[in-house]
């Protein structure tokens, strides 16, 4: 059977599919909030994920299957007497694949994140403040979601929109053509001085996100003058002076961060996977 395919002009750029679907069916949002309590005057880290469950299910089980069929052709070699047997059941699992749609969202012109549509509401009433798309680390441009992948977007309501906003209850909602909309419940409190460690660490990771490195810098700088033993504040001022290409002073918080992390789980061989590649990769830039 011939693919039949069709580009839909729509807000989401390039739509593609294939065999069967008139419209992207089946694309499912997941918005995720950092924190859903914040004081105005603070930032709120967002993440996006895009995904297709349907091709997911199907890619895997076509996977399955297909190690099937590659273990019963390994099984004609030594089994020659059991051949027609072997075939047929190659040739009923062959009736299991299924195939995948092809499902294409997004272009490098339009990528689909620029696409999303944000509403944030309170009390019945929409706001008018729209989420920014957070460039690190970047998100791919085109989702192919046939492939089974999730694809994720950071974006984020800056400081200082946030401190333009009133105290209460908020419902943020994201949606993208015809899939189900994604929310989150936020609780903005009254502005004041939030100096807890954790506090400091989230802004500093939004300003690593939003490329406001200056900004992150002092917030983990901050941070750590309050509590110099913390591994992953160490970890994330490396990131946020890679930033800077100052390599030498990112391998060092690095290496300082493996080391307090030893002295700190004793009964575990070796720091976490991520902070060893990130040593390497960072030795290797220098």
């Amino acid at each position: 059977m011939s693919s039949i395919k069709k580009t839909f002009g729509l807000l989401l750029g390039v739509i593609q599919v294939t065999a069967g679907f008139a419209q992207p069916a089946g694309v499912e949002l997941n918005l995720r909030a950092a924190e859903v309590e914040v004081f105005r005057g603070h930032p709120l880290l967002l993440s996006v994920s895009i995904t297709h469950p349907a091709s997911r299910f199907h890619r895997q089980s076509n996977i399955a299957t297909e190690r099937e069929i590659e273990e019963l052709r390994e099984k004609i070699k030594f089994e020659p007497e059991k051949r027609e047997q072997h075939e047929a059941e190659i040739r009923r699992l062959r009736t299991l694949l299924t195939p995948v749609p092809e499902v294409i969202i997004g272009n490098v012109a339009q990528p689909w994140y620029h696409s999303l549509k944000w509403t944030l509401v309170k009390n019945g009433e929409t706001v008018p403040v729209v989420p920014e798309y957070l460039p690190v680390p970047p998100a791919d441009a085109v989702a192919r979601l046939d492939r089974g992948d999730l694809h994720k977007a950071y974006f984020g309501i800056s400081p200082e929109l946030s401190y333009g906003l009133a105290a209460g209850e908020y419902r943020l909602r994201v949606q993208v053509m015809s899939a189900a909309p994604s929310e989150v419940g936020i609780h903005l409190r009254e502005s004041r001085l939030d100096s807890t460690v954790s506090s400091m660490l989230a802004r500093a990771r939004y300003f690593w996100h939003a490329s406001r490195t200056p900004e992150g810098i002092a917030a983990v700088e901050a941070a750590l003058r309050k509590d110099a033993l913390i591994p992953e504040a160490l970890v994330l001022r490396a990131e946020l002076l890679i930033q800077e290409k100052n390599f030498s002073a990112a391998l060092r918080n690095l290496q300082e961060a493996a080391a307090l992390f030893n002295r700190q789980n004793p009964l575990r061989y070796e720091p976490p996977e991520y902070l060893l590649d990130l040593i390497e990769w960072v030795r290797k830039q220098q």
